[in-house]
């Protein structure tokens, strides 16, 4: 048997270090060329919206005194007619913006904004810990429900959806 020398060590971790390294590199080129599916979904946390309005202040008003938001900035731009607010609550953002020229979505015929009935989304959602306390909060503040919470079918969660003083309806989700 013969013995091993320093040289034939150091040669050896070489040789393994290497093939360690082609592996890695043979695994990382056959991810990066897996279809974005096969990979691991982007996981989410809070969310955004932004709402056109006719009164950005009354808007920010009701998104602070109803759902708890906070004007973190608010507004105008320079040298034109444009009003803004952004509120947060947690990691969830709202930006409010008011322009002169902007206008609501048309009326169905029963005088209610019926969004849904037109292409784009028609509505926005934030997520809760406590939605039996939203709940009692929004009826004490006079808040109007497009519904009151419901578990959809196999759904893990509940929800709740008002309506912000320009129409807009607002989903919670409970956990």
């Amino acid at each position: 048997m013969k013995p091993y020398s320093d040289h034939t060590i150091i040669e050896g971790w070489h040789v393994g270090a290497r093939r360690v390294l082609s592996m890695l590199a043979i695994v990382a080129a056959v991810y990066l060329l897996l279809p974005t599916a096969v990979q691991a979904d982007p996981k989410f946390s809070g969310g955004f919206m932004a709402v056109s309005v006719a009164d950005a202040r009354a808007t920010a008003r009701w998104y602070t005194q109803m759902l708890g938001f906070a004007v973190t900035q608010e507004g105008a731009v320079p040298d034109r007619p444009i009003r803004f607010a952004f509120l947060a609550n947690g990691d969830s953002l709202i930006e409010i913006i008011e322009r002169p020229d902007a206008a609501p979505p048309p009326l169905a015929e029963n005088s209610q904004r019926q969004a849904w009935r037109t292409h784009g989304i028609f509505k926005a959602g934030f997520w809760t810990d406590d939605i039996e306390a939203l709940e009692t909060h929004l009826t004490a503040k006079g808040a109007l429900f497009s519904h009151r919470i419901v578990r959809p079918d196999g759904a893990p969660y509940r929800t709740l959806a008002v309506r912000d003083p320009e129409g807009n309806i607002v989903q919670i989700f409970g956990r």
